[in-house]
């Protein structure tokens, strides 16, 4: 999760903006086979590049992050 926040908001947010950032999260997320997990991904993606952009910072979204894939896990 640190490697996908440090890239796709730390590097991509910066490099191609929030949506941009957020359909290449979705992008890779579609090896799951699931249009629900792209989804979720897409709306992750898109909350958590806004917050790294308004905050410049990744450590709450790190925290978001894993906890977006536990909830996953239990659902």
């Amino acid at each position: 999760m640190t490697a996908e926040e440090l890239f796709f908001r730390g590097f991509l947010v910066k490099q191609i903006g929030v949506i941009g950032s957020s359909i290449a999260f979705a992008a890779v997320h579609v090896f799951y086979f699931s249009i629900g997990e792209v989804i979720g991904a897409f709306l992750l993606g898109l909350l958590l590049a806004y917050y790294f952009k308004k905050n410049n910072t990744l450590y709450p979204n790190i925290a978001a992050h894993i906890g977006y894939n536990l909830i996953t896990l239990i659902i």
